[in-house]
């Protein structure tokens, strides 16, 4: 906070000795104008301290044979069931009939709303970092992560980071969830 002030006060100390002694009032100004187009243009070298990053939304990708349930804790056969059920829901809607207010119907599950699907979402997001998932592992139920832009993260980092993102949110509960 402070370093902003001192940036402003800076750019209005160099528009001072920057502007045209004839039309003092008007040089300071677009000289002033001129130095915080110039620093917003190109920014600071200052990271953003403490904001969301986007890369820690990590969703598991499933492998195709779906899973064994060999040995699954319950907290296990939960994630898998919803995983199972998010996969269904994304599945195209070929034989099956589109309902504006449901998704696909006729052979899926019964409700398949994005937002449905969204909550199913952070669900097996906040369950894997509750719950141990070797079996889930091992089988190669959960192959890697998709996390933000990136398309496959291994399956460790994108524990890390949802571990990273359960951290954040735990220090900024008072302000708005991403």
């Amino acid at each position: 906070m402070f370093g902003k002030y001192l940036r402003k006060f800076f750019a209005a100390f160099t528009a001072i000795f920057w502007a045209d002694k004839s039309k003092i009032l008007m040089g300071i100004f677009a000289s002033f104008w001129a130095v915080q187009h110039i620093a917003c243009a190109y920014g600071t070298d200052d990271p953003c301290e403490d904001c969301y990053d986007s890369s820690w939304d990590c969703v598991p990708e499933v492998a195709e044979n779906a899973f064994s349930r060999i040995g699954y804790s319950d907290c296990e056969n939960t994630i898998a069931d919803s995983l199972e059920y998010v996969r269904a829901c994304s599945a195209p809607c070929d034989s099956r009939v589109w309902n504006e207010n449901m998704g696909c119907s006729s052979g899926g599950p019964e409700d398949c709303r994005p937002i449905t699907k969204e909550n199913k979402i952070n669900f097996v997001r906040d369950l894997m970092l509750t719950c141990p998932t070797e079996h889930l592992e091992a089988d190669s139920s959960i192959i890697s992560f998709q996390c933000g832009n990136e398309f496959r993260v291994p399956v460790e980092e994108g524990k890390r980071r949802l571990k990273e993102r359960e951290e954040w949110l735990k220090r900024n509960s008072n302000s708005v969830n991403p």
